[in-house]
């Protein structure tokens, strides 16, 4: 009787430990920067509203100092995403230039300034003090819940993005994304 009400407890434990671990669990959108300078993060996801209706919020900006990384925001719960990494300008020989992380074809508001825009898609929103720019897609989460790492490589061309989701890891680098100006 001993035995078995010891298996019992430990079952228990075990089941209240699992849930713990799991309540614990959160997805992350993490941004590294190993380009030598800050980089600035927009990124835009679809939302639901209250309406039962849908559109994108774009958000911004998170600075990711060179050689550190940043976590979003961590009570995002999406399957996907869409990101923007920008420097400041900042001297080179010659003159003065700043990198974009980019893709044309996926375009969301930004402004200069700290913001969050609903509908952002949408170019009807778009006036003089914001713009629809491009944004690179993410990975996409099969369980609906992204964890993913992007880092924005120190040749200020490439991004790379990782992914992990429950042991099952995907990763994948961008190439071209970026421009001087």
């Amino acid at each position: 009787m001993t035995i078995l009400r010891n298996i019992r407890i430990s079952v228990a434990t075990a089941s209240v430990l699992m849930a713990a671990a799991t309540a614990n669990a959160h997805a992350t959108i993490k941004f590294c920067n190993k380009y030598k300078e800050p980089v600035y993060v927009a990124i835009a996801y679809q939302q639901t509203y209250s309406d039962g209706s849908s559109g994108y919020l774009s958000r911004g900006w998170l600075q990711v100092a060179s050689g550190s990384c940043q976590e979003f925001d961590t009570s995002l719960h999406v399957p996907s995403f869409f990101y923007r990494g920008e420097t400041n300008w900042f001297k080179v020989r010659g003159g003065q230039q700043r990198t974009v992380w980019e893709n044309d074809d996926n375009k969301f508001l930004t402004t200069v300034a700290a913001f969050n825009y609903w509908d952002a898609d949408k170019k009807e929103n778009s006036n003089s003090s914001n713009q629809l720019v491009g944004f690179i897609k993410s990975l996409e989460a099969s369980n609906g819940d992204i964890s993913e790492t992007v880092t924005f490589e120190a040749d200020g061309i490439h991004d790379t993005q990782d992914m992990s989701v429950s042991g099952n890891d995907d990763s994948a680098t961008n190439g071209g994304h970026s421009r001087s100006q």
